[in-house]
């Protein structure tokens, strides 16, 4: 496979732990990516960092906001300058597996599934021995987005648009959420589909983000109402229809 991917960090202040990072996509044994390192205005020994690895490897790219602008918008800018045919995202204390994209790709070009992630291990900043396994569902469709079966964002790969569409919506620095990226995808190719392996360390800290409920009902509804140009009402309904199932299910697996 000769197939390019790129791949996308945001970094702030990440000297803690970009270095692990960014060794584990170096490390990877499937080698023909492009890895773009986008520096929201870190005022620690991120640049530094950055910078040692750059002149190491010539498939990195790092750029450097001209103000803090956030992880979506950081995002954003790396889509821009991506050239490849399919993209990746690992936040900058995330570890890929080395063989993240080798085998996920395989499974992806073999099942022409466009828009996929894996199962993933969460461990705490202090114990990287201690691991809690999560398997994600099979498949990932929008009333998922207000379940608690989610997937991390480390995890998912998905081919390119030829119109650059599929992007975070743009929003204050302060406000984290996926949902508007899962969304375009899930419209473009149906659902997302699970690759049934542990291939991502996700690292949980305190300064980790979680995704707001509240908001991901927002952007569901301006998704139909604003950008699909539903009326309000219909909006509302196949917003509130789909909140309404997934809440459904959760009870469900409570009782």
């Amino acid at each position: 496979m000769t197939t390019l991917i790129t791949v996308i960090t945001p970094v702030y202040n990440g000297e803690r732990f970009i270095r692990e990072t960014i060794e584990s996509v170096l490390g990877q044994s499937y080698p023909d990516f492009q890895y773009i390192i986008i520096d929201d205005c870190s005022n620690d020994a991120t640049p530094t960092i950055l910078e040692e690895y750059s002149k190491l490897d010539p498939r990195i790219s790092v750029y450097r906001n001209k103000v803090n602008a956030g992880p979506l918008t950081s995002r954003n800018y790396g889509l821009d300058l991506a050239e490849g045919d399919y993209i990746a995202f690992i936040d900058a204390d995330d570890i890929w597996l080395p063989s993240k994209l080798a085998d996920h790709f395989s499974f992806m070009h073999l099942n022409q599934v466009f828009f996929s992630y894996t199962d993933f291990a969460i461990f705490s900043e202090s114990n990287k021995e201690a691991l809690r396994s999560v398997k994600c569902l099979n498949r990932y469709y929008l009333a998922n987005l207000f379940s608690q079966s989610g997937i991390a964002l480390s995890s998912v790969i998905y081919k390119r648009d030829q119109d650059n569409l599929i992007r975070f919506a743009d929003c204050e620095p302060g406000r984290y959420t996926e949902s508007d990226l899962y969304l375009k995808l899930i419209a473009i190719y149906g659902f997302g589909e699970r690759y049934k392996e542990e291939l991502l360390l996700y690292r949980s800290h305190s300064g980790s983000m979680s995704l707001n409920k509240f908001g991901m009902f927002r952007t569901l509804f301006n998704f139909y109402y604003v950008r699909l140009n539903f009326n309000f009402l219909i909006s509302f309904l196949i917003t509130s229809s789909i909140g309404f199932n997934s809440l459904s299910r959760m009870v469900k697996r409570v009782l």
